[in-house]
């Protein structure tokens, strides 16, 4: 339900989407609040990790090439994806990091849960600090992981559907 309803979202607003990716960067670079600018370093991961699934399922339905997603290709991929998404055959790629990216969800969640809580209270700014430290990394990793490519899961996902 979580892959399907991110990509429903995407597909549904890409322009929405295209504007929250760059407004992450700006958001970022410009917050005068260190806090705040921590987590949309996280939201800004998890974006990326979305967009990294998106290029996967391209690459496997759409046979466009989308080698890493620079600001200039967002465009070009969510043109791709809400021309291409919804009658694509093959959306297992995006199944199989269907965990990570509910986890990347929760982590991102969670982060701007304890931001808000270290506004009201800002004795627990550290803990939010420290769990958004923690939890970039952990999306990051996740999204390498999105982005590697299992060529023995790939074969066998080959067979399946032929």
């Amino acid at each position: 339900m979580c892959i399907k309803d991110t990509l429903k979202e995407v597909v549904r607003n890409p322009r929405q989407f295209i504007e929250t990716v760059l407004g992450l960067k700006l958001k970022g670079l410009t917050s005068g609040n260190q806090l705040k600018s921590k987590l949309y370093k996280v939201k800004q991961a998890a974006h990326g990790s979305v967009l990294s699934l998106l290029a996967k399922l391209l690459k496997n339905n759409v046979k466009e090439t989308f080698s890493t997603i620079t600001d200039k290709e967002i465009t070009k991929l969510i043109q791709a994806l809400s021309r291409d998404l919804i009658k694509l055959e093959n959306i297992s790629p995006a199944l199989l990091h269907a965990e990570r990216i509910c986890e990347i969800k929760c982590l991102e969640s969670l982060s701007e849960s304890l931001v808000l809580d270290a506004e009201e209270d800002e004795s627990r700014a550290w803990i939010a600090e420290r769990f958004m430290y923690t939890s970039l990394h952990r999306i990051n990793h996740l999204k390498a992981r999105i982005e590697q490519d299992d060529e023995i899961i790939q074969q066998r996902l080959s067979v399946s559907t032929h």
